[in-house]
Order: structure tokens, then sequence, then C-alpha cells
């Protein structure tokens, strides 16, 4: 089953090994992430992030869409993870059954992005697409780990 999905630039990370992986019990992380799939060094480094007990694996967009299916139905508390919002937006478009929340934690800042919180700043990309998820009855918040605050994001899109 998808436990968990997170939008956070840097994918696997401290705080995911030790905050959001034991949290929810995750057993299997599937990341979304073109350039990490497409380069071996990335994504071997990647596959070796998660801790003792948990498998990771990371695909491109187009080939996420089997595993994730997959983890839909399986009995195996999942980590979905990618950098942006959109990837989600996309996933939800593309996969029935996905889980109705979505923690988006770092995104850092960038030309083009404006500040949403102290640690996500958003494109008009990226905004979009955490609308029309929120408009859709999927709960977006934004929170960096589990003992901060989230902040809802219907608070934030004004």
């Amino acid at each position: 089953m998808i436990t968990f999905m997170r939008s956070d630039d840097r994918l696997i990370h401290g705080q995911v090994q030790t905050q959001i992986i034991p949290l929810n019990k995750i057993k299997e992380v599937i990341a979304v992430d073109e350039a990490t799939a497409k380069n071996a060094m990335l994504k071997k480094i990647f596959e070796m992030a998660a801790p003792v007990g948990c498998s990771a694996k990371v695909y491109s967009f187009q080939d996420s869409i089997e595993p994730i299916k997959k983890a839909i139905s399986s009995n195996v508390n999942t980590l979905i993870i990618a950098r942006v919002p959109s990837t989600f937006a996309q996933l939800y478009d593309e996969i029935e059954g996905l889980p109705k929340e979505l923690n988006v934690a770092s995104i850092p800042s960038a030309a083009g992005r404006k500040k949403i919180t102290e640690y996500c700043y958003m494109d008009d990309k990226e905004i979009e697409a955490a609308n029309k998820m929120s408009d859709n009855g999927v709960n977006v918040y934004l929170q960096l780990f589990p003992a901060k605050a989230a902040v809802d994001w219907k608070t934030v899109a004004k």
C-alpha cells in the first residue's frame, strides 16, 4: 500500500531516512525522477541511501507507472517520492487509487520560483499543479519534517 507521498527536491536524505521512513513503517521507496533514473551512478547512490530493511528504486516517469500501480494493492508500506509537485499531478492523471494526500517539503529557491514557505519555492507550473491537485480533493500540505507544523496548501495558495 502507498503509505506516504512526498515531494522533496532532495529525494532520500537524513530526514527521510531517520523520520519519514520509520514513522510510516516504510519498507519500499519508489522515486520518480528522470535525471536520477538516467544516471547509473546517481541511481546506485539513491538505491543505497535507503536504511536497512527498506528497498529503494528510482524510475523515469513512464517506467514508474506499473510499480506504483502494484504498490497500491501491495501489503508493503511504500513511499512515493519525487522532486516537484507537478510529477504527482501527472501521476494522479495516470493512476487511479493513489492516496489523496501529498506532503510537499523542500524545493529550493531558483530563478522564476516564488517563496511559499522558508523551505519551499515554486514556479508557476508547480503552483498550478498544487492547485489542480487541491481542487481535485488531494490534501496538499507543506511540512519539512514531522515535528514541524504542517501548512495547508489552501492557506498559501493565494
